[in-house]
């Protein structure tokens, strides 16, 4: 089709397509070559629909290999692309190995200053369990933990539906206060059972995060196996999150009693469900504590 039928993130493709190849022939016709050939691309995502720039990045290298292929009788061509990018999806592509992340911080009453961190370095005492999970776990649903000022951890589907409503009334008692609707917060829904996995990430990001898990107590049922009982009758914790932050054995009377400076620590904020009032009830789940703030919207109609 004509040129002018195509968008612009079509043409871009397009030019930088051609560039690329300009490069390549430029490296050919030099006498002595380089050791490394350097290629810098900043933020190819400008005009690319999501599923073209997640591709764009898997074809780079493809392109290169095409090039030495087809170009220069398989003679290698050591180039390296230096990609800088504001794009989750991009960075979906990416391993941890292979991304450096520009963290800004204060330097001085007015000024800041961006550090450069290598996660291949900062994740590189992670097991390797972990790190495939985190990287499996970034890649099926989001990457904009890259990107975010502030990070929220949850259970799932009814703490998402709910937040929004809790961010505005949040804001609302803090007139004058930073607002967190005004600042870049990802929500993440990675349950109870892998928050804790997002730990050393978190600190290596340096990333201010609140957790909202559930307190999930358990007792011993038959043949001695751990069951769901309410938090009254229940012995210990099944939350591995929970478990991690304090120790495994935790009862449930011992998490009750421990303070915001316990539930504290690494920039990171632990919470779960805990009594409304002094002596009172405590629920179970977010969706039980949910209930028990709010007995009016949940009281049995008669009639």
């Amino acid at each position: 089709m004509p040129e002018t039928y195509n968008g612009l993130g079509a043409r871009n493709l397009v030019y930088m397509l051609l560039q690329l190849l300009r490069f390549f022939r430029e490296f050919q016709g030099t006498p002595t070559a380089a050791g490394v050939h350097l290629i810098f691309i900043e933020e190819p995502e400008a005009h690319l629909h999501p599923q073209m720039q997640e591709v764009f990045i898997r074809q780079l290298e493809r392109i290169s290999n095409a090039f030495v292929a087809q170009l220069n009788a398989d003679r290698p061509w050591p180039v390296q692309f230096v990609v800088t990018t504001h794009s989750p999806h991009m960075a979906n592509e990416a391993r941890f190995e292979s991304l450096r992340y520009f963290l800004s911080i204060p330097d001085g009453p007015v000024l800041r200053r961006s550090v450069v961190k290598d996660l291949r370095q900062g994740m590189g005492g992670t097991p390797v369990e972990d790190r495939n999970f985190l990287h499996q776990y970034l890649t099926l649903s989001r990457c904009d933990l890259f990107f975010a000022d502030k990070a929220v951890l949850i259970e799932g589907t009814a703490e998402r539906l709910l937040l929004p409503a809790m961010i505005r009334k949040t804001d609302a008692a803090a007139v004058g206060e930073p607002q967190l609707s005004s600042q870049y917060l990802t929500v993440m829904e990675v349950g109870g059972a892998y928050a804790h996995r997002f730990f050393e990430l978190l600190a290596f990001l340096e990333l201010r995060t609140l957790i909202i898990t559930d307190i999930d107590t358990v007792a011993p049922g038959a043949n001695n196996k751990r069951v769901a009982v309410q938090v009254a009758s229940g012995t210990f914790t099944s939350n591995a999150c929970i478990k991690s932050w304090f120790e495994p054995d935790v009862s449930p009377e011992q998490l009750l009693a421990k303070t915001v400076e316990e539930k504290t620590g690494g920039g990171r904020r632990l919470a779960f469900q805990v009594p409304e009032q002094d002596g009172g009830p405590c629920a179970r789940s977010f969706e039980d504590a949910f209930i028990l703030a709010n007995p009016d919207l949940f009281r049995p109609r008669r009639g």
